[in-house]
């Protein structure tokens, strides 16, 4: 699996430079494969840069969406990485409806935190409606 980019992707700020991208098929291989090509692009892109909350924060939201997403259609999870300046930015868009929410999970689920690491490991996240109706997950974190 390579690092492509989908047709026409929307800079999220007009000084946003796109350095990668990945189709990946909504499967739960797909977490893995998302690490391992985020980890090669880090390292190529800033070798200095220790890339494993990027890669942590990276499978919670590709995660989400192989969970979460119902569609009958067949459909891929695109990843997105933009630089802009030092600010790195990292979106998960899905062809899902819902946009996710923090959970308020018991000291016994096993799930439901993704986004509370997300969140504390980052310096800004967010999810939006995408250009296309799905949805986007993203995470930002500034680069040594």
């Amino acid at each position: 699996m390579t690092m492509s980019i989908p047709s026409s992707p929307i800079a999220p700020s007009p000084t946003a430079r796109l350095v990668g991208g990945l189709v990946l098929r909504p499967v739960p291989e797909a977490v893995g494969a998302g690490r391992a090509e985020l980890s090669v692009l880090l390292a190529t892109l800033h070798p200095e840069f220790d890339s494993a909350d990027c890669v942590l924060m990276l499978s919670e939201l590709v995660t989400n969406a192989v969970e979460h997403v119902k569609i009958a259609r067949e459909w891929f999870i695109n990843v997105l990485c933009w630089l802009d300046g030092d600010v790195l930015r990292i979106e998960v868009h899905d062809p899902g409806h819902g946009i996710p929410s923090l959970r308020d999970p018991g000291p016994e689920d096993c799930d439901g935190r993704g986004l509370y690491l997300v969140g504390a490991f980052s310096e800004d996240c967010g999810s939006e409606r995408g250009p296309d109706g799905g949805t986007v997950a993203w995470f930002a974190v500034r680069l040594p």
